[in-house]
């Protein structure tokens, strides 16, 4: 059974449809990668499971509970948590006071041990977060969204603006992911997407054009006519 499946699902603003008709299915403790061109649709279907978007149409089904109506607080506490493009932190706030209002916004008493240590911010917990480097605070980000003990983790382009060491890190603390919650990632990386991904669904046009293995997309001849003939040059 997929934890996460999506049908249909459907959002316009105006005359733009920014998602048209998508198809998803997310399995247990599996990392999937969303990519596709700029402008695809993949930042806005991401904002519509968290449910910080409603959608137009469609389905969201998680863990066979239909969340469709369920605002983005209620899919947190469900499991369904989203980390974000752009880093939102508070810059004069330390990193383990960042990490004890995640985990009371998610009704936990205090973080779960060892979530510095995962993120590789071991002896960072009283540091003013302004004083952490850019890779670090990516860091901080994953280690908040994993401090409301999600069941799938909605990543959206955590590798970007890191260096090439930062960005091997990041995919190192994805990867120790697999199998203790799903990953849902978006990524332009596409050679991290292929070392990283259980499997890889490709948005064009906000529509899936294709799903599958890592191996099978990166062969597929409508992912590379659309898509990674561009990104891989």
């Amino acid at each position: 059974m997929n934890l996460l499946e999506v049908r249909g699902l459907r959002k316009r603003f105006g005359a733009l449809v920014a998602t048209d008709g998508v198809d998803l299915d997310v399995a247990p403790g599996e990392i999937h990668a969303l990519i596709g061109p700029n402008g695809a649709g993949k930042t806005t279907l991401l904002a519509q499971l968290a449910g910080e978007l409603r959608s137009d149409a469609g389905s969201t089904r998680f863990d066979g509970q239909d969340l469709l109506r369920l605002p983005m607080h209620a899919r947190a506490r469900r499991g369904l948590v989203r980390s974000f493009q752009v880093t939102r932190l508070f810059r004069s706030l330390t990193v383990g006071e960042h990490l004890a209002f995640a985990a009371q916004a998610s009704g936990a008493r205090e973080p779960a041990p060892g979530l510095l240590e995962r993120a590789g911010l071991a002896g960072r917990a009283r540091d003013p977060v302004d004083a952490l480097p850019h890779g670090e605070q990516r860091a901080l980000e994953v280690a908040l969204a994993l401090a409301c003990a999600p069941r799938l983790l909605l990543l959206d382009e955590p590798m970007a603006g890191l260096g090439a060491q930062e960005s091997l890190a990041m995919g190192e603390r994805i990867a120790a992911l697999r199998g203790t919650c799903a990953v849902l990632l978006i990524e332009h990386d596409v050679e991290a997407v292929f070392r990283l991904a259980d499997r890889v669904s490709v948005l064009v046009g906000g529509a899936i054009l294709a799903s599958g293995p890592p191996a099978q997309v990166r062969a597929d001849p409508g992912v590379v006519a659309a898509y990674l003939g561009e990104a891989e040059t």
